[in-house]
């Protein structure tokens, strides 16, 4: 699912090289993908935890 998102948005994963703003640009959406999981997990873990 991850890397569809990234396919469909033109991020290109196995691409060696590449410039500083196409490495700056990768670095911040994975940076987002990955805070963005965390606080899902997160949060459903406390939503399905209530009893």
């Amino acid at each position: 699912m991850v890397l569809g998102a990234f396919v469909t948005a033109e991020i290109p994963l196995t691409t060696a090289g590449g410039t500083w703003f196409e490495w700056i640009y990768f670095v911040i959406v994975a940076i987002i993908v990955t805070l963005t999981c965390v606080i899902a997990i997160v949060y459903i873990g406390k939503w399905g935890g209530k009893e």
